[in-house]
């Protein structure tokens, strides 16, 4: 909440302080091109209205948090786990290098954050802040220690079955849960308006939460390639989404082949996510049969 009210010059703007932030606005966009200036102790941010971002001064990453393990690292970025040295809260961060991207990895690396906030229940991993410092783009949401892959890997050595033979009745149970909850998470999205496509649907994106609420502790996270969907734009015109987006091991034919696409591009993904789950090898599968 703003409580200090600081006059400036009525041509360059005007300042307040908020939480012991200095933030100054200007309020000639001819002169001063609407500059957003964020002053606080450490570091100090810019953001002009074409969202261009400019910082100086300490790291406010290294100044606020400590870094307590890697949890994971690929073409995503990495993922840590992190405190808050103010709170002593535990999160987890996600820290993608912009070095080496190009424009079209570039705007999902800047807009993952925003569009975590779109679809924000409890379907979805819990979105705190997103920043960018330097040539990193810095993502904070909650902690979830494991990932579906974990779980494929580790299930049956936990019940004491060789891969490719039959679960009992408890892993059957316990696997049809976990793969209830995917699908109502996935169905969450489908069914928002506008909807929303995820595209990157594979075990490593789908987290257990040790926080269980109502009974959920399966979440949806990386969002870089979801999109919003109108059929009547993607399906009946030349604006189809982008070809060939996500890992192709889980990718639907007519994405990798450039085709127009849908919310069923998704569906191919989790039917290929159920057959790792359940030990199925759906290319045994003879579809006429």
């Amino acid at each position: 909440m703003y409580y200090l009210l600081q006059n400036t010059t009525p041509s360059m703007g005007w300042a307040v302080m908020q939480e012991d932030v200095w933030v100054w606005v200007t309020t000639h966009p001819s002169r001063h091109h609407n500059l957003y200036l964020i002053c606080g102790y450490t570091h100090s941010l810019a953001l002009s209205l074409t969202e261009q971002v400019y910082g100086w001064g300490d790291n406010s990453y290294n100044n606020t948090f400590v870094e307590l393990t890697n949890i994971g690292s690929g073409g995503f970025g990495t993922v840590h786990k992190i405190q808050n040295k103010n709170d002593d809260k535990i999160y987890a961060i996600k820290i993608q290098q912009i070095n080496d991207l190009n424009k079209y990895e570039k705007s999902n690396a800047f807009n993952e954050g925003k569009k975590l906030l779109l679809v924000q229940s409890e379907y979805v991993v819990k979105y705190y802040d997103s920043w960018r410092e330097g040539n990193c783009i810095y993502i904070q949401m909650e902690l979830c220690s494991q990932n579906l892959r974990n779980v494929i890997q580790i299930k049956p050595q936990v019940f004491g079955r060789q891969l490719g033979y039959p679960m009992d009745c408890v892993e059957y149970f316990i696997s049809c849960e976990i793969f209830r909850q995917i699908l109502e998470s996935v169905e969450y999205l489908h069914e928002l308006n506008p909807q929303i496509i995820h595209r990157d649907l594979k075990p490593d994106n789908i987290l257990i939460s040790e926080n269980v609420k109502n009974g959920r502790f399966v979440k949806l996270c990386d969002f870089g390639l979801a999109t919003v969907h109108d059929k009547r734009v993607h399906y009946r015109t030349t604006q189809k989404h982008t070809a060939n987006v996500g890992d192709i091991k889980y990718m639907a034919p007519e994405v990798s082949q450039g085709e127009k696409y849908g919310h069923k591009s998704d569906i191919y993904s989790l039917a290929l996510i159920a057959g790792e789950l359940f030990d199925v090898n759906l290319n045994e599968i003879d579809l006429d049969e």
